[in-house]
């Protein structure tokens, strides 16, 4: 396990333990995500499709696109198309609906961010590899 991994980890644990929902999903998602660079994709997906559904549920519409696009990203790495492809094609709708609840000019400063370009990115070259 990556040291990325193990500090996230460890937040995780800290969050469960404090009874905090959004502090546990936020903490799972940086855990998806330090899983995935790492390449741990079990970790990856699991810790992105927890994060999912709580932001799911609480309407965290941002944060959610990013879990589908972790767990999307590393089902494909997995080799689990099918799954790839659904969890990727829910990543660019909850992007698109991002911008149509935003509007134009915050989605614009919004996509003008370096870690939303490399996300948009991968979402752009992933999505078109598994359809």
């Amino acid at each position: 396990m990556s040291a990325g991994t193990t500090l996230c980890q460890e937040a995780s644990d800290a969050a469960a333990s404090l009874g905090d929902p959004l502090l546990l999903a936020e903490s799972q998602l940086a855990l998806a995500e330090a899983a995935f660079a790492s390449g741990d994709t079990k970790r990856a997906i699991d810790s992105a499709l927890k994060a999912q559904t709580f932001f799911a549920n609480a309407g965290l519409s941002e944060s959610n696109w990013r879990a589908w696009l972790i767990a999307g990203l590393a089902s494909q790495k997995a080799s689990d198309r099918n799954n790839a492809q659904r969890y990727l094609k829910s990543a660019a709708e909850g992007l698109s609906s991002l911008q149509q609840k935003w509007g134009a000019e915050v989605f614009k400063n919004y996509q003008s961010r370096p870690d939303i370009q490399l996300y948009r990115r991968q979402l752009d070259l992933s999505s078109a590899a598994v359809r």
